[in-house]
């Protein structure tokens, strides 16, 4: 319960998200802000997958804070500094949030979209679903040297199996009848 009410309370603050931020640890060492604003995700988690139909009105200032705070306003490298269990809360939630069926099927009260479902449209159309993409492309897929030569070398391997099979376009031997 008091989980939402501040979920709620400090989304709809004028630049709210911006001073989360800061307090929540956005950057190396964030200590106890990191870590309370973590229970806030796991609690906000919790919430939407126990009971999405309560957390229903919840769902647009929560995804305004974590989106914010654990993406788009903070660097690549204090999303790569702050803690792994912070980064997975936050992309788990947002995955419920946007895989839950009963935001797509419940209409509002006066007969349109639900809030949540209004959200989450905004979320997914134009400009803001290029940002989340490019923020979680970004700063959430990490990818070591050793990981982009593997993978180089993977798909070197690949094109010349698809060039022996005789895929359309291959000129193989097993592409002819």
């Amino acid at each position: 319960m008091w989980a939402r009410r501040h979920v709620a309370r400090a989304a709809a603050r004028p630049g709210a998200e911006r001073a989360d931020t800061a307090r929540a640890g956005g950057g190396p060492g964030g200590g106890q802000g990191e870590r309370a604003f973590e229970r806030l995700a796991a609690c906000a988690l919790a919430a939407l997958l126990s009971n999405p139909e309560g957390f229903e009105p919840h769902l647009p200032p929560a995804l305004r804070l974590f989106l914010d705070a654990a993406l788009l306003a903070v660097d690549a490298e204090a999303v790569r500094a702050a803690r792994a269990k912070r980064r997975l809360t936050l992309v788990r939630f947002l995955a419920a949030a946007l895989a839950c069926p009963e935001y797509e099927r419940r209409p509002g009260r006066g007969g349109g979209a639900s809030p949540a479902a209004a959200a989450l449209g905004a979320l997914l159309s134009g400009p803001p679903c290029a940002a989340l993409l490019e923020a979680l492309v970004a700063k959430y897929l990490v990818v070591s040297p050793d990981e982009l030569a593997e993978l180089e070398a993977r798909a070197a391997a690949s094109a010349l199996c698809v060039d022996s099979t005789g895929a359309p376009g291959s000129g193989g031997r097993a592409g002819l009848p």
